[in-house]
Order: structure tokens, then C-alpha cells, then sequence
């Protein structure tokens, strides 16, 4: 049996809908996918003209833990930021799977249109794109906003990373993706927790701690929070990499550098998240990192003000990077 592998304009059939496959916007003759640690994601468009996501895993996380996973889902489909739990799942008697092996499990779903923070992060350094402090200081309160509802819920994503966050800057709307492993309260645990992504896990997590808990999002959710203000330093920013800014915990001489150049320039935008994120950074543990409230706090107390953050001179973004 041969595995979806389709090509630009091929169709499929899916739930009694027709979809079709996507060409990639920078490549027409190749399909428009994106590729993640555990699954190929293909842009489908049906009939009304309405994008879908349909999520094909790797053979390793194919199993029928996803249709418990995609149950859970349901039941958060309409927080704040997880416009992707609203999904159908392919059961391996559906007419697809049984015409293509790897579609076994596959979740359909609408797509997320919005720039994955792994590529402003690309920008950033690649291009010496930043944000402005305005639009920083908004887009991360919107961030925070998402995680701090579902820690209050006592969910957690368990996989906060560049490649799961999409935000949409002219609206500073932030939503959640790859929300196959999340924590609920009473709902069993994955086959495999997480442990966190490289340069946003915990050092407990070297250790073999997993983020499967109420508290897993904490630590994740205080670095990339601290990035999206990084970002506005154009100087900083340029030092982004594949796995965040910091690239690493305190534990390690690469991820203390980078903490205290990221704090200077905190410290002088918002002091009191930058104190806030200190207590994270140094956590024991991740139940003993701050809760998301604290860490939005001070952001939100700025987005509240409605007045703009005037950005600092280049002499003094200069500065900053270098102190």
C-alpha cells in the first residue's frame, strides 16, 4: 500500500469533501508542506475556497493515542489561541487510509495562516528584521494571555517552541499548533512526554523531567515571551538561532551569556518582567518557575496604558548589547 506522497493540484477525498493539494508559494512545482519533528503538515484547499491543514505523522507517532488525543481536543477548541484543536482524525477504516498507509491517523484541520515565530526568529538574524517595542510588548501580552488561560484551566501545551507559536503581527492574534500532547488534568499521558525543545527546556528536563504537568508550559512560555521582546533589539536579534535566542539553560556557559545579555535590555524596557523572568531562568524546577499571571503582569500593565514605548536610540541599543 503506498503512502500520500501527492503532488501540487492532486485531490483527495476526506469526510465525503474533496480537497486539494496546495503548490507551495515559493515553489509551484512542489507541494506547499511544512515539516515538523513528528509529522508533514500539507496545505489542502475544498471546494468552498476555505485552506485546511491535514497533519500526516511519522511512522514512529502513528498509533491510536491520537484519536484519545484528538477527543481532548475537543474539549478546548474554543480557548483563546487554539483555533487548531477543531480537527477530524483519518481511523485506519476510513476509505483514505485504507489507500494510504501513512494517512492512518492523520488529523484534518483548518489552517493556521500567520508567520510560525521560528521564522521571525530566521528574519531576525538572516534579514536584521526587529519589531518595534510597541509591537512587541502587544504581541507578547497576547502570547502570555493564551498560556496564562490554560494554565488557570490547569492545562499545558508541553511543547512551547518557535515552531509551534503563530503569530499574525497586524492583529497580534497568536495561536498554539501541534496540540497533539496536551496536558489535561485526568486524560492519560503520551507514549512520550516531552522533555522541551532544544534552547527552551528546562535543565530538569536534562535530567529526564518531562513537561507533562500543570506547570509544563512555565519555563517554556517565560523564554519565548522574553524573545518577542528580544526581537525588538535589532542588535540582539541578529544573534537569534535555531533553537531561540538563548539556546540554552543556565546550566551552561552559552545560555548564561546570552540570559545576561537579554536582561540588560529587559531590565531597560520592562523591569519587572525582566525580574519576573530571572526567577524562571533560575527555577529549580518547573512548579517552581512563576506562574504565566506573574510573567504577564508588567506586560500587561504597559498594553493597558495605551500609550507607545518609544524605542531607544541606536547608540543606546548598541549599548546594550554590549554591557
Amino acid at each position: 500500500m503506498p503512502n500520500f506522497a501527492p503532488d501540487p493540484r492532486d485531490s483527495i477525498d476526506l469526510f465525503g469533501q474533496r480537497y486539494v493539494v496546495q503548490p507551495h508559494p515559493q515553489a509551484s512545482t512542489l507541494p506547499f508542506s511544512l515539516e515538523a519533528a513528528r509529522s508533514l503538515v500539507y496545505q489542502l484547499r475544498d471546494e468552498k475556497g476555505e485552506y485546511f491543514a491535514l497533519k500526516v505523522f511519522r511512522k514512529k507517532y502513528r498509533d491510536p493515542h491520537l484519536i484519545k488525543s484528538a477527543e481532548v481536543l475537543s474539549h478546548v477548541e474554543n480557548f483563546k489561541g487554539l483555533h487548531a484543536a477543531r480537527r477530524r482524525i483519518v481511523l485506519p477504516s476510513d476509505p483514505a487510509a485504507r489507500k494510504y498507509q501513512n494517512l492512518e491517523y492523520a488529523m484534518l484541520m483548518s489552517w493556521i495562516h500567520g508567520k510560525a515565530w521560528f521564522d521571525v526568529l530566521w528574519q531576525a538574524q538572516q534579514e536584521r528584521y526587529w519589531l518595534d517595542p510597541y509591537t512587541a510588548i502587544h504581541l507578547c501580552d497576547c502570547f502570555l494571555e493564551i498560556i496564562e488561560g490554560l494554565e488557570i484551566a490547569g492545562i499545558a501545551h508541553t511543547d512551547i517552541s518557535p515552531g509551534n507559536v503563530v503569530v499574525k503581527f497586524n492583529t497580534n492574534d497568536v495561536q498554539l499548533v501541534d496540540l497533539e500532547n496536551l496536558y489535561m488534568p485526568g486524560t492519560p499521558s503520551p507514549p512520550q512526554p516531552n522533555l522541551g525543545s532544544a534552547g527552551y527546556r528546562h535543565r530538569s528536563g536534562d535530567k529526564g523531567e518531562t513537561t507533562w504537568r500543570p506547570e509544563g508550559d512555565r519555563y517554556g512560555a517565560a523564554v519565548l515571551a522574553a524573545e518577542m521582546l528580544i526581537i525588538a533589539n535589532p542588535v540582539l536579534g541578529r544573534k537569534a538561532t535555531d533553537e531561540g535566542f538563548f539556546t540554552d539553560h543556565c546550566e551552561t556557559s552559552q545560555g548564561m551569556n546570552r540570559y545576561k545579555e537579554a536582561q540588560v535590555w529587559l531590565k531597560a524596557i520592562v523591569p519587572e518582567f525582566a525580574l519576573v523572568f530571572e526567577r524562571s531562568w533560575f527555577a529549580d524546577s518547573l512548579e517552581e518557575c512563576p506562574r504565566i499571571s506573574e510573567l504577564r503582569e508588567p506586560i500587561n500593565e504597559l498594553v493597558n496604558n495605551s500609550a507607545p514605548i518609544p524605542p531607544p536610540s541606536p547608540d543606546r541599543i548598541r549599548w546594550m548589547a554590549l554591557h
